[in-house]
């Protein structure tokens, strides 16, 4: 099957259509979020913590190449490598490049095989899809860490507190906590006492925790550390008050997600049933999209349909992401 290749109107039209998209999320990030960041920023200021991130921590430092040493100097690459570490992989932004590569070369690869049977369009998307998919993995990963470091987050406060109460410091309830707790909130601890061996200061120590893991809850934690050594009190109490007010938030948070999972799952339905539909009608009858896969209005058609169902499933997706 033959089929022609996009021509520079339909190609024209893509490119201001993703124009148009991009500047949408412009403005809705610039006059609708601007709220949120603004709370974001004053919450890293009460915990001290800095916005950029411009050296290395001490745990990355073991496991970084000579290469992502070299392509941390460019810039912005001190941020992929934040979220290297919040994701919990062993490689630096190196890593991330070769996966990228063999991702798009496997995608390319995948393509020119579909292509025969599927169309032009096949090419692009695959290769679109191989070159994301290494994204996406480390972006769940990270999602995934940080969900199980504040839902360890109670535990490891409850400890704190006891070991408080028994009469030992703050720092030695630190060095015990490894070996009390699961990881991964164990190992994150585990450097946290180790900054403080190499001579960093308390308050620069608590920082680092706060801006390895980025989450409220470790932010509450945080600050009633610093607050407690700066004025004093009972910090056993607190930990202990905290701890249950956190409890309370993750049941809060799973009822919500319990009941928006009908919505979130109606939303992958409807975005994926077209093109199973559409796979399925091409194994049994290849000659059915050819009037669209072989004109110039159908592919654009096409196009336009897929860019839509993005946008919908995008929208879909946020109305039913509360932030608790």
């Amino acid at each position: 099957m033959k089929t022609l290749p996009f021509s520079t109107i339909e190609l024209l039209v893509l490119g201001a259509v993703v124009l148009l998209l991009a500047s949408v999320y412009l403005f809705w990030k610039q006059y609708v979020v601007t709220g949120n960041i603004k709370v974001r920023e004053r919450m890293s200021q009460l915990s001290a913590t800095p916005v950029e991130v411009k050296t290395l921590s001490l745990a990355r430092q073991k496991v970084v190449s000579p290469l992502d040493k070299l392509l941390l100097s460019l810039p912005g690459a001190h941020r992929l490598d934040h979220f290297l570490e919040q994701a919990g992989v062993n490689h630096g932004p190196a890593g991330v490049l070769w996966r990228i590569v063999l991702g798009g070369i496997s995608g390319f690869a995948l393509g020119v095989f579909l292509s025969a049977s599927f169309g032009a369009l096949a090419l692009p998307a695959t290769t679109c899809a191989g070159l994301l998919f290494p994204i996406f993995r480390l972006r769940k990963q990270r999602r995934h860490r940080l969900d199980r470091l504040v839902k360890q987050l109670p535990e490891a406060m409850d400890f704190f507190a006891r070991s408080l109460r028994a009469g030992n410091p703050f720092i030695g309830a630190l060095k015990a906590s490894p070996k009390e707790l699961p990881q991964p909130i164990a190992r994150e601890m585990e450097i946290t006492f180790e900054e403080m061996n190499y001579g960093l200061e308390f308050e620069e120590v608590m920082q680092n925790l706060a801006e390895r893991i980025e989450a409220e809850e470790v932010r509450f934690f945080v600050t009633a550390v610093l607050v407690q050594k700066t004025t004093g009190g009972n910090l056993a109490e607190i930990m202990n008050r905290i701890s249950a007010l956190l409890r309370e938030r993750s049941k809060t948070k799973g009822e919500v997600m319990v009941h928006a999972a009908e919505m979130k799952a109606s939303a992958l339905v409807l975005f994926a049933l077209p093109f199973v539909i559409a796979g399925v009608l091409q194994l049994l009858n290849p000659e059915y999209f050819l009037v669209l896969l072989e004109n110039a209005t159908g592919r654009t058609i096409i196009v336009v349909q897929m860019v839509l169902m993005v946008i919908g499933y995008v929208v879909m997706n946020r109305m039913v992401n509360f932030r608790i």
